[in-house]
């Protein structure tokens, strides 16, 4: 028999059960706390709203959200998406893959490009054996002004290199393309003057100080000037300027024991004049394609001893 307060209850308990059944809600968080982890959060709400939330990211490669929402009941309403991405480099700082190049130290990777984390740096290449990255070109002494302009052992100060006590700049000496500040009473690449590099020796007092079995050549004489061991230079084999191979290119001949010995398919073509001892590859030479004295026209090239 239901009395009037047994109703009551059985009211109560019903609505109650209603109230619980639509505040209900899961939320799911999955996750690792590893460098390149990866974390996703979805929740649910079912008062008369779908709502769900997915977001993703991983450390040193790239972060997704990804948000969508329905408005009205049983996912009638309004839809909205909205995803967003962006990549930066790993926690260590060291280089991260962009798309499909690899970032250099100091960047960042964002929508698949690399810039610079500091808005005042600049993204400067790897050019000769100086590795790229993000510098500060109005105080970095290796890039000074512009990129790769180096100020040798000076200092860089609103973007132009400062040359310290006793130190000359050899900016004019090198054509105003480079150069540097330079002690040139003791540095052996820059001894007495910008261009006199000592070579194997040292730069005593603006002079370079040859070791025992080296031999001081001038400039100009197949080198830019410095101590040469005579035995085994190759730009300066048995004396000084006597070079093995013609400048530039890949070598024909090496020295040993003061003479050239010529690599195989090279072989000397002149004795006296300029290149007078050198060794010359027969397969590669213009002046000299597939025998000493055959030179290819204008215009052609040498490759495996025929003009083409």
């Amino acid at each position: 028999m239901v009395t009037l307060q047994n109703a009551a209850w059985i009211t109560m308990f019903l609505a109650g059960g209603a109230l619980a059944h639509a505040g209900c809600g899961g939320t799911t968080i999955e996750g690792t706390g590893a460098s390149g982890s990866t974390s996703t959060t979805t929740s649910t709400a079912s008062s008369g709203t779908a709502s769900t939330g997915t977001t993703t990211s991983t450390s040193g490669t790239a972060s997704t959200s990804t948000t969508t929402s329905s408005g009205g009941v049983g996912g009638s309403g309004t839809t909205t998406t909205t995803t967003s991405t962006s990549a930066t480099s790993s926690s260590s700082g060291a280089p991260v893959m962009c798309g499909t190049v690899t970032c250099n130290p100091g960047e960042v990777c964002t929508n698949n490009t690399c810039e610079c984390a500091d808005a005042n740096d600049v993204s400067c290449p790897a050019v000769m054996g100086m590795g790229g990255g993000c510098f500060d070109l109005s105080s970095d002494a290796s890039n000074c002004g512009k990129c790769g302009t180096s100020c040798g052992q000076g200092t860089c100060v609103s973007g132009a290199c400062v040359c310290g006590t006793g130190q000359t700049d050899c900016k004019a000496a090198f054509g105003g393309g480079g150069g540097g500040c330079y002690d040139l009473a003791n540095d052996p690449a820059h001894c007495g003057a910008c261009t006199t590099d000592c070579g194997t020796g040292t730069c005593v007092s603006g002079a370079c100080m040859c070791s025992a079995g080296s031999t001081m050549c001038p400039a100009g004489m197949g080198t830019a000037g410095g101590c040469a061991d005579l035995q085994t230079d190759g730009d300066n084999c048995g004396m000084c300027g006597k070079r093995c191979s013609a400048p530039g290119g890949k070598p024909a001949g090496v020295c040993t024991a003061g003479a050239c010995v010529c690599n195989a398919g090279a072989m000397v073509c002149t004795t006296t004049g300029p290149g007078a001892g050198e060794c010359v590859d027969l397969q590669t030479s213009r002046e000299n394609c597939g025998a000493c004295g055959k030179a290819c026209t204008m215009g052609m090239m040498c490759a495996n001893g025929t003009c083409t």
